[in-house]
């Protein structure tokens, strides 16, 4: 029926803005996590520099010293393994980054959708409404119609009835003449 209908379009309706809402909110904290993976990235590439410069000045330091080629090897291996760990976990937070900005847009995307077809929905509800007010103007126009025709029927059958009576009077008296 018309009443079921429109509270399942209502329910439908609340569904799509709840949906919105989760969607929103997932946005927003894609946001906040490339931001979190923006500043560790920018904290461990400092952190990077600064162990660097800390192996730099110490290699620098024991290179002066006679008989120490072997340490200063040593440290070079671990700087170089050390620079190559940083590299891998900037290049996972850099993919992070991008699959969080992915989802972002996907998200977006999504938000765009469903407001899309919030506004087709109201747009379906409104000429509904349209559409039953025009029913219903109809309904009375019928109703009105009906009840002067009912009238009129009323009008006719008193009529009717006042005219048989005449009749039969006026027959009796037409056989009382003849008579």
């Amino acid at each position: 029926t018309g009443k079921q209908w429109y509270q399942r379009r209502v329910r439908g309706i609340a569904i799509l803005k709840e949906c919105s809402k989760i969607t929103w909110n997932n946005a927003q904290l894609g946001a906040a996590q490339i931001r979190q993976l923006e500043e560790n990235t920018a904290r461990i590439s400092q952190e990077r520099s600064d162990y660097i410069k800390k192996l730099q000045e110490e290699a620098e330091a024991r290179k002066h010293e006679a008989g120490k080629k072997e340490e200063l090897e040593k440290l070079a291996k671990l700087l170089e393994e050390e620079k190559e760990k940083m590299e891998n976990i900037a290049n996972q937070f850099k993919e992070e980054k991008e699959m969080t900005n992915q989802e972002l847009l996907e998200a977006m995307e999504a938000m765009r959708k469903v407001e899309e077809e919030r506004r087709d929905a109201d747009k379906k509800q409104q000429e509904m409404q349209e559409n039953l007010l025009r029913v219903e103007q109809e309904k009375q126009r019928q109703e009105t119609l009906l009840e002067e025709r009912r009238i009129e029927a009323e009008k006719l059958a008193a009529a009717s009835f006042a005219l048989k009576n005449h009749l039969e009077t006026a027959e009796e008296h037409a056989k009382r003449l003849a008579d």
